[in-house]
């Protein structure tokens, strides 16, 4: 059976399946990598994440460890600078 026997409507009905096709097959590979920058996107932002929280606990634990040892330096009492100094022992990565 040749393409030029054919009914113009069974034409037209197979080059529109053709094209629903396509069409389909173009969706399904931009569903695939939509998905696969989500999962790239996804792995960035909790890695970032992450170390936002670690960046902000280190700067809480610098800022602390500092006022200690200002508010040490400027007291006389040894009792009162051991009290202030026993406040680093909170934050040991600071020591």
């Amino acid at each position: 059976m040749e393409f030029s026997t054919w009914k113009v409507s069974t034409r037209l009905g197979v080059g529109y399946g053709a094209l629903i096709i396509l069409l389909l097959c173009v969706a399904a590979l931009g569903l695939l990598g939509m998905n696969q920058n989500n999962k790239s996107l996804h792995h960035v932002v909790d890695t970032n994440v992450k170390k936002m929280e670690l960046l902000e606990s280190m700067s809480n634990s610098i800022h602390v460890v500092s006022r200690v040892v200002r508010t040490i330096a400027l007291l006389d009492d040894q009792a009162a600078q051991d009290r202030e100094a026993k406040k680093n022992y909170r934050y040991p990565c600071c020591l």
